[in-house]
């Protein structure tokens, strides 16, 4: 069996702007996008933001932002219908806008 290096045998013959666009490359492979949702699923996701916002519910969110996996916790304080946005606000008195598109799960704490 043959043990390749892959790139890594080749990086001292490389220049410094070839090793940095393979680093560019590997990020950009580790990002994830915004999940295409079912029409059902985004209903179900809608009622529990509502339901939330409506009995004042600590919730734990995950959503995508710029390719990356984030994770909230805190209530919701006020919805946007027009853009489709929620507002969180954390135990930090942290407060950030979040599209309900990018949403990848929503779980009541």
């Amino acid at each position: 069996m043959i043990r390749d290096r892959g790139a890594k045998k080749w990086v001292s013959l490389m220049l410094p702007e070839h090793r940095e666009q393979l680093a560019r490359l590997a990020r950009q492979e580790e990002l994830i996008s915004e999940p295409a949702w079912v029409d059902e699923y985004l209903e179900e996701l809608e009622w529990k933001v509502q339901t939330a916002y409506a009995q004042h519910r600590f919730i734990r969110l995950e959503y995508v932002v710029d390719g990356e996996r984030r994770t909230q916790q805190g209530l919701i304080t006020a919805l946007d219908p027009l853009l489709g946005q929620v507002r969180i606000e954390t135990e930090g008195v942290e407060r950030s806008w979040v599209s309900v598109r990018s949403i990848i799960s929503l779980e009541w704490v």
